[in-house]
């Protein structure tokens, strides 16, 4: 019964992902960006967002270093960082797009975005917890 209730929760939420971000981008008057492309608004957002990744990056392998000599690691907190570092990366995305975008609405897609993604994560962390 795992893989079914897993393969539900995620059509669930790409379904409601696409759904948002079409109605939001109606509402809004946004243009479509491309799905797989790096969208930086200026320098200090590519400079930014590479920060928080290189960042959790190193706290993860230290993570991993410290693994290695505990007799009973922690399986939660791999999780737990990789949620904090999804939330960190959008939060300094809206703010960013909040302050210097050409088009000031786009950080409202980018927060309802936040909002969804932060839903699903704890839907999912509970479900697996």
């Amino acid at each position: 019964m795992f893989w079914p209730k897993l393969i539900a929760i995620l059509l669930a939420y790409l379904i409601l992902h696409l759904l948002l971000n079409k109605a939001m981008r109606n509402w809004l008057h946004l243009e479509r960006k491309k799905f797989f492309s790096y969208n930086f608004v200026n320098d200090v957002h590519k400079k930014g967002e590479w920060l928080i990744r290189i960042t959790f990056v190193c706290i993860y392998i230290l993570m991993f270093f410290l693994s290695i000599s505990d007799p009973t690691p922690n399986l939660l907190l791999p999780s737990i960082i990789l949620i904090f570092s999804i939330i960190s990366t959008d939060l300094f995305r809206a703010v960013i797009e909040w302050k210097y975008s050409s088009n000031p609405k786009d950080y409202i897609l980018t927060f309802s975005q936040l909002g969804l993604n932060i839903v699903f994560l704890f839907i999912v962390y509970n479900w697996f917890v």
